[in-house]
C-alpha cells in the first residue's frame, strides 16, 4: 500500500518523518552504507522444475486449522523532497520483518490468521545519517524511537479473512500495542504507535492481504489471460481509491502468476500531526501508479513471491506556509514458505538466535 512521507524535523531523533499512514522516525548514527542483504535462500521442495500448463483454475484460499507458514516481508521506501530553496533532500527506509503466521481456524468461510514477530531489520539513511537497528542483536541502548520494534518479536495478534479474500477482523491489535508501547514514555507514545500501525499492525496486515491473499478472484475458474478487478478504498488519513488490475499471467499445475496493474486517484486531505512546529499539513496526491507481480502457490492461494511497487506524485503544504512537492518510490516485497499443519518444526528464514516467547 503506497505511504508517502513528509520529512520535518521531530522530536525524537535529527528529523521527523511524517507519512500518510504513519511517522517513521529517524535518528544520526554512523555513515557506512549497508551492504544489501542476499536473497534467503529457499527451501528444496520451492526449487522444483516447471510444471505443465494448466488450461484453468479455481484460485482460493486453501487452509486448514494448524498450517503454519514463515513470512518474510521487506519494506522499501524512497523519498525524494524538493524545498523551494535548497537541494533536494533524499530519505531511504528499509524494513525486513520475518513472522510466524498460523491458521488458527477455518469457519463458515473466514479463515483466521496468528501473526507472530520473529525478527525487525530496521535501517533508515537521510544523508550522512544513518541509522540501523536488528533485533537479533540490538544494541546495549537501543533508541526510544525503537524500542517498540524490539518489543514486538515474540508478540502478535489476529486476524480473520471472509469469503471475499478481504479482512474481515483484527482481534487483540490495541493489547499488542499497548505491550509494544510500555517502555515509551508517554509523551512520545503518538509518534511511535504511528510507526507501528503503518507498517506492521493493522495496515501492515491490510498490505499482506491486498498484495497475496486479497488478489485472489471470488470463485470463478481463471485460465491465462482472463483479468478481474478489485477496488480499494483508503479512508484515512488521506483519503485515496486505489484501482488495480489482475491478470493471470502463468499457470501450471503447482503454481499461478498473477501481473498487477492500478491506478491512485488524486486526493487531499488536511491532517494533523504531533509536532508542535508543524501542528497541521495539507496533503494533494497529484498522480499515482502500481505495478507488480505475486506467484501463488494453487494448493494454499498464499504467496510464493509477491513484488508491488507504487510511484506517487504529492504536493505538501505546511501550517507556517511552506509548499513543496515529494516524489514517492516504494517496494514492498513478501515470501511465504507454508508447512502442512502437523508438520513438525517450523521453516525458518534466518539463521542465528530466535527470540524467545513473550511471557
Amino acid at each position: 500500500m503506497p505511504v508517502p512521507p513528509l520529512i520535518l524535523r521531530g522530536r525524537l531523533g535529527a528529523w521527523t518523518t511524517l507519512s500518510v499512514l504513519a511517522m517513521l522516525l529517524v535518528a544520526g548514527c554512523h555513515s557506512e552504507q549497508a551492504e544489501p542483504e542476499p536473497e534467503p535462500r529457499l527451501p528444496d521442495w520451492v526449487r522444483t522444475e516447471s510444471s505443465a500448463p494448466s488450461e484453468g483454475a479455481r484460485l482460493a484460499l486453501r487452509l486448514k486449522p494448524g498450517d503454519r507458514f514463515p513470512l518474510r516481508k521487506v519494506i522499501e521506501r524512497e523519498v525524494v523532497q524538493s524545498p523551494p530553496q535548497g537541494e533536494p533532500q533524499v530519505h531511504r527506509l528499509r524494513i525486513e520483518l520475518t513472522l510466524a503466521m498460523t491458521v488458527e481456524d477455518v469457519r463458515d468461510g473466514e479463515t483466521t490468521f496468528r501473526v507472530r514477530y520473529d525478527r525487525v531489520r530496521y535501517a533508515h539513511h537521510m544523508g550522512k545519517e544513518v541509522l540501523e537497528f536488528d533485533s537479533a542483536a540490538p544494541p546495549a541502548r537501543v533508541p526510544l524511537s525503537l524500542r517498540a520494534w524490539q518489543a514486538m518479536v515474540g508478540d502478535g495478534f489476529s486476524f480473520r479473512v471472509g469469503r471475499d479474500n478481504q479482512i474481515a477482523a483484527v482481534e487483540g491489535f490495541q493489547e499488542f500495542l499497548h505491550r509494544c508501547l510500555a517502555s515509551i514514555p508517554p509523551e512520545h507514545q503518538p509518534e511511535v504507535v504511528l510507526s507501528i500501525e503503518s507498517t506492521s499492525g493493522e495496515n501492515g496486515v491490510a498490505d499482506f492481504v491486498d498484495n497475496a491473499i486479497g488478489l485472489l478472484p471470488s470463485g470463478e475458474q481463471q485460465s491465462p489471460g482472463d483479468s478481474w478487478r478489485r477496488m480499494r478504498h483508503i479512508g484515512r488519513p488521506v483519503p485515496m481509491v486505489i484501482d488495480n488490475l489482475y491478470t493471470l499471467k502463468e499457470l501450471d499445475d503447482r503454481l499461478a502468476v498473477v501481473q498487477i496493474s492500478g491506478k491512485i486517484t488524486p486526493s487531499t486531505t488536511l491532517m494533523q500531526t504531533p509536532l508542535p512546529e508543524h501542528p497541521r499539513v495539507r496533503m494533494t496526491v497529484r498522480e499515482g501508479s502500481t505495478w507488480g507481480t505475486c506467484t501463488l502457490f494453487r494448493d494454499t492461494g498464499l504467496p510464493q513471491r509477491s513484488r508491488v511497487e507504487h510511484d506517487l506524485l504529492l504536493t505538501v503544504h505546511t501550517s507556517g506556509g511552506g509548499v513543496f512537492d515529494q516524489r514517492v518510490h516504494g517496494v514492498t516485497t513478501m515470501e511465504a514458505f507454508p508447512m502442512p499443519s502437523g508438520g513438525g518444526r517450523a521453516v525458518t528464514l534466518e539463521e542465528g538466535p530466535v527470540a524467545p516467547p513473550r511471557r
